[in-house]
């Protein structure tokens, strides 16, 4: 067989396994889908190493029709309290939620959030997830459009600022203490996302005047915080 008929045998094939191979995964990852519906199914698939491998594998990839279903699985998996700190603990998979967060696809983006949304209520996972490509995913989707994908994003940073270690990520990130304001005057969102919104606020505020207040005063001197005194070089009367 000559070079050229060798690769046109082989284009062949490829066109021919492809008509078999990507319906299968499809249909792979639907029935994926319906198992991770149940809660006793999902328990078991999170201990699975070398699903959640292929799933975090297959949830980036850029043209294959499975994507979105491969998301789907992941955020189902969250849903049940145990598999979250399994989750959270798993730094590729992690890193692919982030990516599909800023995926073109709405659904990408909605069950990326949702997934995150479940993974950032874990208390004993807070604190290390906690980091500037996650909270800034999670501010940017905060601004989406869609409906959906905000409330899950909104919810998600509300989770995290109620842990108080995570504040000073929170705030040192520099799209998530502003969007959080924006959102508190934005009548385009819903009330329960304003709400939230509020909320975060609030917590987060908390947390750092629990600081102020604890702070070594020097001897003295009042600790009545804040004073709202303020001060300047020099100012003439």
């Amino acid at each position: 067989m000559t070079d050229d008929k060798y690769v046109v045998a082989c284009k062949s094939t490829q066109e021919e396994a492809s008509l078999f191979v990507t319906p299968s995964r499809v249909s792979a990852c639907a029935a994926l889908i319906h198992l991770s519906k149940d809660c006793a199914c999902i328990a078991q698939m999170c201990k699975s190493s070398k699903l959640l491998n292929c799933l975090t594998n297959v949830c980036v990839e850029q043209d294959f029709e499975a994507r979105t279903k491969s998301i789907e699985v992941l955020c189902n998996l969250t849903r049940y309290p145990w598999n979250q700190k399994i989750l959270a603990s798993n730094e590729c998979l992690m890193r692919s939620l982030i990516k599909c967060l800023k995926s073109t696809s709405v659904d990408d983006r909605k069950w990326a959030a949702r997934a995150l949304q479940n993974i950032c209520s874990d208390q004993s996972s807070k604190i290390s997830i906690a980091r500037q490509p996650l909270l800034s995913a999670l501010g940017l989707s905060a601004l989406s459009t869609e409906a959906e994908e905000q409330h899950a994003a909104v919810a998600a940073l509300l989770n995290l600022s109620c842990e108080p270690g995570v504040v000073t990520a929170m705030s040192n990130t520099r799209n998530v203490v502003s969007t959080l304001i924006h959102l508190t005057y934005d009548n385009s969102t819903s009330a329960e996302v304003r709400l939230m919104a509020c909320d975060a606020l609030a917590s987060i505020g908390l947390w750092l005047q629990t600081v102020a207040a604890s702070a070594n005063v020097p001897d003295g001197m009042e600790a009545n915080l804040p004073r709202s005194i303020t001060s300047g070089w020099e100012r003439y009367d």
